[in-house]
C-alpha cells in the first residue's frame, strides 16, 4: 500500500510540474546572410503564464536560454528578416515589453504593423 502511496505521489509532482514550468516554441528560424548568426522567433508559455512572442539574435548552433535577449512581444504577429548580416528587421503587431536597438553588432529595425 506504501508503495502505491509513493508512485501516486510522484505522478502527481510530475504532472505538475510539467503544467506549471513554461516551454519554448519555436516559431520562425532565420539565419544571417553569413551564417554566422541566426534570429529566433519564439513562444515562452506554460499553463500558468500565458504566451508571449520572444526574439533572440544567437551565435550559429547556440540555443535559446531565456526570455528574448533582443524583443518582447505581447501579440501573435511578429516576422524577422535579415537585410544585411549587420541589420535585422522586425515587423510586428501588439503591446512590446521590451526591446533593443543594437546587440551583438547587429543593428535592428522595427516596423510596427497597424
Amino acid at each position: 500500500m506504501r508503495n502505491l502511496k509513493n508512485k501516486f505521489l510522484l505522478l502527481c509532482l510530475f504532472t505538475f510540474i510539467s503544467c506549471v514550468s513554461p516551454s519554448n516554441r519555436i516559431i520562425q528560424e532565420k539565419e544571417s546572410p553569413d551564417g554566422e548568426k541566426v534570429a529566433v522567433v519564439y513562444e515562452i508559455g506554460g499553463a500558468t503564464v500565458s504566451a508571449n512572442r520572444h526574439i533572440s539574435i544567437l551565435e550559429s548552433k547556440k540555443k535559446i536560454n531565456g526570455k528574448g535577449n533582443i524583443f518582447i512581444l505581447e501579440g501573435t504577429k511578429c516576422d524577422v528578416s535579415w537585410n544585411s548580416n549587420s541589420e535585422l528587421m522586425i515587423s510586428y503587431t501588439g503591446n512590446v515589453y521590451y526591446r533593443k536597438e543594437e546587440l551583438k553588432g547587429v543593428q535592428v529595425i522595427y516596423y510596427e504593423e497597424k
